[in-house]
């Protein structure tokens, strides 16, 4: 009886880890060639995005979901990221990007503008509301 007490523990166990999902990892010192582990990190949600889309598309999705384990540090954006319907979970396995470690990343991009000088022509000021003329 106490062999199949055990058994039925280590079965339960194993069980629990496969339901309790995976986890996938970025970090701005990973590389998208990369196999996502915490060992050797991604370093784009996109790859991340991709790598899930892909699990779903080979029928390995984790039946506890996924959690991508974004890893603190800078990450230079040229583009906004897209999420689809596609790249959803479901309740019992969701999806889920979330920050790790001490320290949140940060999403930094976008176009610096220079020579910029306060609206004169009296015509376009009068579109503005009252509160942004002048600044």
């Amino acid at each position: 009886m106490t062999f199949y007490w055990n058994l039925g523990l280590i079965v339960l166990g194993i069980l629990c880890m496969w339901s309790s999902g995976a986890d996938i990892f970025v970090s701005p010192d990973g590389a998208d060639d990369h196999t996502g582990t915490a060992a050797r990190p991604f370093r784009t949600l996109e790859r991340a995005r991709d790598e899930i889309r892909g699990l779903k598309q080979a029928g390995a999705f984790p039946e506890g979901g996924v959690t991508v384990m974004i890893q603190p540090g800078e990450y230079p954006v040229q583009r906004t990221f897209q999420l689809t319907a596609e790249d959803s979970g479901t309740a019992a396995s969701p999806v889920v990007y979330r920050a790790a470690g001490a320290s949140p990343p940060r999403f930094t991009g976008g176009v610096r503008l220079r020579r910029f000088t306060p609206v004169e022509d009296p015509a376009v000021l009068d579109r503005l509301p009252e509160s942004a003329r002048g600044h």
